[in-house]
């Protein structure tokens, strides 16, 4: 029997589905089972209203782990060598099923990607600016009237006239409007608490990010006209630069702490002094860190910490086609999904090598680097303290020491 990869889609919790990823190199040249799933989103999959059950998207993909369970040996797949993964609100959802004491059966290790429950956007702490507001919001748009009887009111409305409400709601709010939230079931505390409890089973980690996370934040960004003048602007002050990173109510809902100062430290750490370009350039990599990168690292951290082994690696291998400045969010995903044939050779090589990286751990709980014959030498970071970067003309192994210092 072969191994099973799990695979959670991504889409800010209120959009994507299972059939938008290929995943043909993994069956293909991994040598696994591939299992896309749909789970419930937005309003639908994680409610946040009186009396209604929260984390619903997550219970779906519970039971569609249950599923597999009982019937993936039909398909040639291994129930016992089940890995889930998942890149962005998909990698979080990988991180909750992780730490939640209810799943202990139900997979052998995780690869979350590019998303962790520890990042300002993946967890509803009902703290935040956003979360504050958006109940009354839904009410309003929504045409219910009176809070106490609006989820009778919501539950009246088509699915239709629902999506067209939350559409309006993702118009107002620049984050994730809906996101996990603690229900003591199968979400027992905040995340980093959740992890430093360990009231879970004890599985291998694979976490994966890019080398520049935050390029596709900044270039969302700055197709507002309002940030946009901000992002160019030669002379941006640090009062400028403060309202587009940690002043932004999107940025703040208590669930990451490294803001111990108000933030004030991380504005004269990421603004270089009246350079424009240097600005956009800074403006996108605090926005990785923030919103990305030191949430999995930090996610990586903790569950070493707790003496869980914990493999990390940072995609930096810039492909053939790659049309904009940086490595960011998802550009992982043809190499890791889908074998490049129309690519360079050199992209067909970096290809087998990230798809060898991820059946390997999913065959055997460790994962193997290798490109061109060649094995690196890779330790996890419970023990090692390394990380493998993909570089542009290599594999390599490096110390993650420092790389948690901006953090």
């Amino acid at each position: 029997a072969r191994p099973v990869i799990f695979y959670l889609h991504g889409g800010s919790f209120s959009n994507g589905d299972g059939i938008s990823r290929d995943g043909s190199g993994l069956t293909d040249y991994g040598d696994v089972v591939l299992v896309t799933v749909n789970y419930r989103l937005g309003l639908l999959g994680f409610p946040d209203l009186p009396g209604v059950t929260p984390n619903l998207g997550l219970w779906d993909a519970v039971m569609a782990l249950q599923w597999v369970q009982d019937n993936i040996g039909e398909f040639g797949g291994d129930k016992d060598r089940v890995t889930i993964m998942g890149e962005s609100a998909g990698g979080a959802l990988v991180t909750y099923l992780h730490t939640s004491p209810l799943t202990g059966a139900l997979f052998a290790q995780s690869i979350p990607l590019s998303g962790s429950q520890t990042a300002p956007w993946a967890y509803n702490s009902r703290q935040s600016w956003e979360e504050v507001h958006k109940w009354p919001t839904l009410v309003e748009k929504a045409g219910c009237g009176d809070e106490k009887s609006a989820v009778c009111c919501l539950r009246n409305l088509s699915t239709y006239e629902l999506w067209d409400v939350m559409w309006e709601m993702s118009q107002i709010y620049q984050m994730d409007t809906w996101a996990p939230m603690v229900d003591g079931v199968l979400v027992t505390s905040k995340p980093v608490q959740a992890i430093q409890d360990g009231h879970f089973t004890e599985r291998p980690v694979l976490s994966g990010i890019c080398a520049d996370e935050g390029v596709h934040i900044a270039m969302h960004m700055a197709g507002s006209s309002n940030v946009s003048i901000e992002l160019n602007n030669a002379t941006m002050t640090k009062e400028q630069f403060w309202d587009l990173s940690v002043g932004d109510p999107m940025n703040q809902n208590g669930t990451f702490p490294c803001m111990s100062d108000g933030g004030e430290a991380l504005v004269e750490l990421y603004r270089p002094a009246d350079d424009g370009v240097k600005m956009k350039e800074q403006y996108a990599k605090f926005m990785g860190d923030w919103l990305l990168t030191c949430p999995q690292f930090t996610t990586a951290d903790e569950l070493a910490a707790v003496g869980y082994t914990v493999y990390q690696y940072t995609f930096d291998y810039k492909w053939t086609r790659a049309i904009i400045f940086g490595l960011p969010f998802s550009s992982r995903s043809p190499f890791t999904e889908v074998y490049p044939d129309v690519f360079g050779r050199r992209d067909r090589a970096m290809s087998k090598a990230m798809i060898g990286i991820v059946s390997s751990f999913a065959a055997t709980g460790k994962p193997i680097a290798q490109i061109d014959g060649k094995e690196i030498c890779w330790g996890d970071i419970t023990s090692s303290e390394e990380i493998l970067v993909v570089g542009t003309n290599e594999l390599r192994a490096e110390s993650l020491t420092g790389r948690l210092d901006s953090c």
